[in-house]
């Protein structure tokens, strides 16, 4: 199960979500229960609301950090950071772009030297896809 706006749901689906919950048409927690994993992506509010559809021995993992009190009972807390040994997990996760096996949605390219902008896509536009920087190497 997955969240976005109305524009997305059909990128969800399309990405694997056996469920694409419209966030804005009704709030997610009335509509999901008893959840093994969650990935909080987000964080704020929304990780506040995603402690109800955990399910008990469930887990809550975020990229945003977790709260150090106010955990359900029964349920597990759990950060992302970073991983020494991302070099061989790229590789890895490159390759299963390269199989297929992963599908990825750029939204826009943009050169290095318009980091500034992607930034401001970033935080004031709401893409569909990656933003991505391009990098050319010269010789």
């Amino acid at each position: 199960m997955a969240t976005a706006s109305a524009a997305n749901l059909n990128d969800l689906k399309n990405l694997g979500a056996d469920q694409a919950i419209d966030y804005a048409a009704q709030p997610f927690e009335e509509q999901v229960k008893d959840i093994d994993v969650v990935l909080d992506l987000v964080g704020g509010e929304t990780q506040a609301r995603s402690w109800q559809i955990v399910r008990p021995g469930g887990v809550l993992v975020s990229t945003l950090g977790v709260p150090q009190s106010g955990i359900p009972q029964g349920i597990q807390a759990l950060p992302v950071f970073a991983n020494l040994r991302a070099n061989s997990q790229l590789q890895q996760i490159a390759q299963l772009i390269d199989d297929g096996r992963i599908k990825v949605s750029v939204e826009q390219i943009f050169e290095l030297a318009e980091a500034a902008k992607a930034q401001e896509v970033s935080q004031h536009g709401h893409p569909r896809g990656k933003l991505v920087l391009q990098v050319v190497h010269s010789s």
